[in-house]
C-alpha cells in the first residue's frame, strides 16, 4: 500500500486549518506482474493517482477515467496492461467520518451487473499491473510540488 500524502486538521483560536505533506509516502514501489498496488489517502485535502495522460483542467469534480471500476468494498480499481496506458483515479480524499477512523462504507448490496462508483470522496484506489515495466504516476493537483511516484513491475 502507498499512502497518498499525510495531513491533519489543526484547530487554533483563529479557526481550523490543515497541514499536509504533498508527497506519495512511498514514491517508488517494486512489485511483480499481476500484483495490485493500493493507494490510501490519510490526508484531509484531496489528491489523484494519474498514470499517462493527465485530464485537462483537472478539478475535484473530474471523474475517474472510463477504465476505473468499483470493487465490492467501495474502493476504485483499474487494470493497466501497458506503460502507455492512461488511468486517472478521480478525486481521492478522506470523508469526514474517516478522519475519525471509521472504515469506508461498502456500496449497496442490491444485485448489480457492476457496482457503481461511490459518490463523494473515496479514500482508496487500486491498480493491477499486468505486464512488466516502469509506470510513472503523479497527483494531477500537486505534481508541480513534487508529488510524483513510480511503480516498477518485474516479471
Amino acid at each position: 500500500m502507498v499512502i497518498v500524502a499525510t495531513g491533519e486538521a489543526v484547530s487554533t483560536p483563529g479557526g481550523i486549518n490543515s497541514v499536509t505533506l504533498m508527497r506519495f509516502m512511498q514514491p517508488s514501489i517494486t512489485i511483480h506482474a499481476g500484483e495490485t498496488v493500493e493507494w490510501n489517502s490519510l490526508d484531509v485535502s484531496g489528491h489523484t493517482v494519474t498514470f499517462g495522460v493527465e485530464p485537462q483542467n483537472t478539478t475535484p469534480q473530474t471523474p475517474p477515467s472510463v477504465n476505473v471500476f468499483a470493487d465490492a468494498d467501495g474502493a476504485r480499481h483499474a487494470i493497466i496492461y501497458s506503460t502507455s496506458d492512461s488511468v486517472h483515479s478521480g478525486f481521492i480524499a478522506q470523508a469526514g467520518h474517516e478522519r475519525g477512523g471509521i472504515a469506508q462504507a461498502p456500496p449497496p448490496t442490491a444485485p448489480l451487473i457492476a457496482p457503481p462508483l461511490p459518490a463523494g470522496p473515496v479514500t482508496r484506489f487500486r491498480v493491477t499491473f499486468v505486464n512488466p515495466g516502469v509506470y510513472p504516476y503523479i497527483c494531477a493537483f500537486h505534481d508541480q510540488l513534487g508529488m510524483k511516484g513510480e511503480v516498477i513491475v518485474l516479471p
